[in-house]
């Protein structure tokens, strides 16, 4: 059984941004761009003969890294991130900038090669057109420095790396209290976590000017969150403040990384407070449980399939009455999963996937060949995901049929005729030439705000009455 975090965080309310139509993709021999290294700022050019340029850096593990795209006022920007030995997506966006500018803020989950892509929104059938500037900042790493931190908490705080302190052991019941400097960008706390607990951490700018970043990671270094901007604006300053919740992987020490946006490229600095913890009832204060939310209660089309283990085959029948399926399942960070959906009966399957903060990591509609659907992504959190199962035009859509969902670990091959792995391959106007015989491609799902940009279903869903809270086990 799960836990009621389970419950509280299988959610309807989603923003489900899954492109609805796929052009036919644009034969480019090879990407325009080049090499770049941290701190390096390029210009370049998008248009409808070469809609994307590739560029490639060399970074470390731990590497924490800002990409940011700005355009003329002619070009909608769109940035992708992609590790070039496991043509893995790690991250898109399309507006988080402001101004309808692209920025990525994130660790690097390994030592190597990346690839930015740099492209305008929606890709190859993208109308927009003009020149961009391109910066690339990289360093502060806060995860290489976890080896050398001793076992005991120190009774003073010490310096383990330039500008990274070890503040000795996160409290549990109180909150705790810093200041983030140039000279003491970032701030680490120990903690031992049990496996299976879902833990959460929050950082608030203190009365100063700071902008909160949380790291979690593990012994090792392995980033298992980071957020910006995910909590509340408690000074109420327009700059949110930062939340992490992960359910814990394994038992053993981890590290809580106060710190900034930007981390040592970071500009704002001041007083922080932090609270950590592991939620739960006591028995004196119980909490209520959520109720369950029956199908009978969901608007026309939407149904609750529950939970799906890893290595579990479920299946549906979508039609004009139930086009919507939502399952759920526990992964953890670094796992590499396969999502198929094979539909019969003429189905068109259709998938996407949101991670445990609800936000949309993957979408698909014909790359498992055919009209069938395939996801193949590296998970990047601990926790339960979300899968959606349905059909090309959701509620719009004409086809029906009966499925089968398969979710295994493991990468699968690509569909016949595509390069790639699986799950990435077969998708028209995503595929990204590189270079002669390498074949890269995005989701086109990044972050945007503009709700002009709002695929059909993340219009069915915002128009629709849907409870706040689904509880998978008893649907």
């Amino acid at each position: 059984m799960l836990s009621r975090q389970v419950t509280r965080w299988f959610t309807l309310a989603l923003v489900v941004m899954m492109a609805a139509a796929l052009a036919p993709a644009v034969g480019v021999s090879h990407a325009a761009g080049g090499v770049l290294a941290y701190g390096d700022v390029v210009n370049g050019k998008i248009n409808n003969a070469a809609y994307f340029e590739a560029w490639e850096f060399e970074g470390s593990k731990g590497d924490h890294v800002e990409i940011l795209m700005e355009g003329d006022g002619q070009l909608d920007p769109y940035l992708g991130v992609i590790e070039a030995a496991s043509e893995q997506v790690l991250a898109e966006d399309d507006d988080s900038a402001g101004n309808s500018n692209a920025y990525i803020e994130m660790t690097l989950p390994s030592s190597g090669a990346f690839v930015i892509v740099a492209t305008r929104y929606n890709l190859d059938a993208g109308t927009s057109q003009g020149s961009y500037t391109l910066s690339l900042a990289g360093g502060g790493n806060t995860t290489t420095t976890t080896s050398t931190v001793s076992n005991t908490s120190p009774s003073e705080p010490e310096e383990i790396d330039e500008g990274i302190w070890y503040m000795g052991d996160a409290s549990m019941t109180e909150a705790m209290s810093g200041s983030i400097e140039n000279d003491a960008f970032a701030q680490l706390y120990s903690v031992e976590l049990e496996a299976g607990s879902e833990f959460v951490a929050a950082m608030f700018a203190d009365g100063s000017s700071l902008d909160p970043y949380l790291i979690l990671m593990n012994e090792e270094g392995d980033v298992l969150a980071e957020d910006d901007d995910s909590g509340a604006d408690i000074e109420g300053a327009g700059k949110s403040d930062a939340l992490i919740y992960v359910v814990v992987p394994d038992s053993g020490l981890y590290f809580i990384a106060a710190t900034r946006a930007g981390v040592a490229q970071g500009k704002t600095t001041g007083a922080y407070a932090l609270i950590a913890g592991i939620p739960e009832a006591s028995q004196e204060d119980p909490i209520d449980e959520p109720e369950p939310v029956s199908n009978e209660e969901l608007p026309p089309g939407v149904e609750v399939m529950g939970m799906i283990e890893v290595g579990q085959t479920g299946q549906g029948t979508i039609g004009n009455d139930s086009f919507f399926h939502l399952y759920a399942f526990e992964g953890q960070a670094g796992q590499q999963i396969t999502i198929t959906m094979r539909g019969t009966g003429g189905l068109d399957a259709y998938l996407g996937v949101l991670d445990p903060n609800d936000e949309v990591i993957a979408e698909d509609d014909d790359s498992g060949g055919g009209t069938d659907a395939q996801i193949s992504l590296h998970l990047p959190e601990s926790g339960v995901y979300v899968i959606v199962a349905s059909r090309n035009g959701m509620d719009q859509g004409m086809s029906e049929g009966d499925y089968t969902l398969e979710v295994v670990e493991g990468t699968p091959e690509a569909p016949e005729g595509q390069t790639g792995i699986g799950g990435f391959g077969g998708l028209p106007g995503r595929a990204v030439q590189v270079e002669e015989g390498q074949t890269l491609y995005l989701r086109g799902t990044g972050a945007s705000e503009d709700p002009a940009k709002n695929s059909p279903v993340e219009q069915f869903v915002q128009g629709s009455t849907l409870p706040g809270r689904l509880n998978p086990i008893d649907a």
